[in-house]
This record gives structure tokens, sequence and C-alpha cells, in this order.
């Protein structure tokens, strides 16, 4: 079992995404069924836009106090991938990821906040390049109505590239880089072999 496998393992047996009862709901999504990006601007240039293709989030949403939800989300960076093959190695490299010295990153949820019907505010704790930073993420999700159906799950958020880091071409490049994380997250708890099967 990989590192990241068995961070989350552990995760969720010490219950950083909370202890299923009679109100929870638990959804995992991952690289089979949805997507990570991120976008950053580069001046006079198109943005440069980019994503990881292996990666698993935990979610955990009790539909009666929303305010409890929790999440935790583990990538695995020598994913990355992006169409524009100029960037690819700048990105991958020390300046950047650095996904040589630094293969994974995680996120944890840390309080929650509603702000409306199916949206939510998700604070937590971001480490990336072995620095963690305060993170928030606007959260929109639609549960099923049935207890084997799948959850419209998406998120999005900024960074400071630089708090991790990350400040190779400040002049061109710009400091913000935003985050997005969408798709269809099937119920789960614990995650099935399956899905553990499809992280590297």
């Amino acid at each position: 079992m990989t590192r990241l496998k068995t961070l989350l393992v552990g995760l969720l047996g010490c219950g950083a995404v909370g202890v299923a009862d009679a109100h929870s709901r638990v959804f995992i999504l991952d690289g089979n069924s949805g997507t990570l990006n991120f976008s950053c601007d580069v001046i006079g240039l198109m943005p440069v836009e980019g994503g990881f293709t292996r990666f698993i989030a935990v979610i955990t949403i009790d539909e009666d106090a929303p305010w409890e939800a929790r999440a935790v989300v583990k990538v695995d960076a020598r994913s990355l991938m992006t169409d524009d093959g100029a960037w690819i190695d700048d990105l991958k490299g020390p300046d950047f990821f650095n996904v040589a010295a630094y293969p994974e990153f995680d996120f944890t949820s840390r309080t929650t906040t509603v702000e409306g019907p199916g949206r939510l505010r998700i604070d937590g704790a971001l480490t990336l390049r072995g620095e963690t930073r305060p993170i928030s993420l606007r959260v929109r999700y639609q549960t099923p109505d049935t207890p084997s159906g799948s959850a419209a799950i998406s998120a999005d958020g900024e960074l400071d590239r630089t708090e991790f880091g990350m400040d190779a071409y400040d002049m061109v490049v710009s400091d913000d880089v935003e985050i997005e994380v969408s798709g269809t997250a099937r119920p789960g708890y614990p995650p099935p072999a399956a899905v553990l099967s499809a992280l590297p």
C-alpha cells in the first residue's frame, strides 16, 4: 500500500472526516468520476491551466446538520497534466510543484459554514511542498434521494502560490492560483477496494 493510500485509510480510521451515523452520508470522489484543475494567469499569454488525474476526496454530509460537513482530499502530484506541453516540465519541477521531492499533497477540513441550500464554505488546511496554510473552499452539492445514489459536488477556491515556496517567474506568472474540483461522488464508507486500487 502506498503512502497516499495509507494516509487516507488512517484518516478515515481516526475519524478525520467524521463518523458516519444515522444522519450523515459519506461520498467518495476520485479521478475516475471527477476532475481537479487549476489555473494561473500569465502576463501577455493565455493562462496556465492543468490538473491532476489521480486524487481521492472523502466528504461527509449530514443533511440535518450541514455545518458538520467534513472533507479530506489526497492528491498524487505526479499525476499533474496540462494541455500546454511547454509548461509540463516547469510545473513538475523544483520551481513549482516539485513532484520528485513532494509526490503528494492534501487538504483537511476544519470548519464548515452554511451559505445557503446546497452551498457551504469549508475552511481547512492545505499541505503542499511541506508547507501547511489555511484555505477556504466554496462548495456546492446536491445529495441523492436514495441511499445508494451519487451526489453532485463541486468546489472552488484560490491560493497564493508563494506561500508554498512557488515564487518563480514572479514578474510574469500571477501569484494567485484558482483551483476547482467537481464531479459525481458515489456513496461509500470505508472506501471500497476498487477505489483504493485506482490510486498509485
